[in-house]
C-alpha cells in the first residue's frame, strides 16, 4: 500500500476540495497518511492508517475552543441522526479503495456536517451533549458488568451482604430479575443479622 500513502494526499485533496473552494477551509499536511482542514473555528482531520489498521477516517471540532475537542466522525453521525448504516470510517486495501472511499467521506461529511462545518454552536452543543451521555453510559455499563460479577461470586457463596453491596448501589439500572435478587439477598442479610 506504499503507493496508496504517497497518492493519499493528492487523493484527498480531489475529494475534500469543497471544503476550501466552498467553506473557506486551509489545508495543511500535518504527516503522512493525515491531512487537517481548517478555518478560524473548525479543524477537520483526515488519516488514513496505511501500516496498520488500513482505516481511513475522520475527525472534526471547533478550534476556538480553550483545549481542541475532536469529535470522531461516528459521533457526528450518531448526533445528526444519520442512518445507522452510513459508515463513518472504512477499511482501505487498494489505491481504487481509497480514491473511492475518500470521495464517500466526503459526501457523508458534506451531507450530514454542514452545520458542523459552519460552526453552529447548537451542533456543536448536541455533539458535545452525545459524547457525554455515550460516556455515561459506557460507565455505567462497566459498573454494572463488575457488579454483576460480584454479586454471582457472592451469591454462589451464599454471601448475601456482599450481593447487597454489589447491586443496591445500581438498583435503578437493574433487570427484573436482578431486583428480585436483590431483594431476595436484602432479606437474608435481614434475617442473618437478627439471628
Amino acid at each position: 500500500m506504499k503507493t496508496s500513502i504517497l497518492k493519499f494526499q493528492t487523493l484527498t485533496e480531489e475529494a475534500f476540495a469543497f471544503l476550501e473552494t466552498s467553506l473557506g477551509f486551509k489545508r495543511h499536511l500535518v504527516a503522512e497518511g493525515l491531512l487537517r482542514y481548517e478555518t478560524e473555528d473548525v479543524f477537520v482531520v483526515v488519516s488514513y492508517d496505511a501500516r496498520r489498521s488500513l482505516e481511513l477516517s475522520l475527525d472534526l471540532g471547533q478550534k476556538n475552543a480553550a483545549v481542541e475537542r475532536p469529535f470522531n466522525f461516528g459521533e457526528v453521525l450518531r448526533s445528526v441522526k444519520a442512518p445507522e448504516d452510513v459508515p463513518s470510517s472504512y477499511q482501505v486495501t487498494s489505491e481504487e479503495m481509497l480514491k473511492r472511499f475518500l470521495n464517500k467521506l466526503a459526501e457523508t461529511l458534506r451531507r450530514y456536517g454542514a452545520s458542523l462545518l459552519q460552526n453552529d454552536a447548537t451542533a456543536f452543543a448536541q455533539l458535545s451533549r452525545l459524547r457525554e451521555r455515550e460516556c455515561e453510559q459506557y460507565s455505567l455499563e462497566r459498573e454494572l458488568r463488575k457488579a454483576r460479577a460480584d454479586a454471582d461470586n457472592a451469591w454462589h457463596r451464599k454471601d448475601y451482604p456482599a450481593v447487597v453491596k454489589a447491586l443496591k448501589p445500581l438498583r435503578a439500572a437493574l433487570t427484573a430479575t436482578e431486583v428480585g435478587k436483590l431483594e431476595f439477598a436484602e432479606k437474608q442479610s435481614r434475617s442473618e443479622a437478627h439471628n
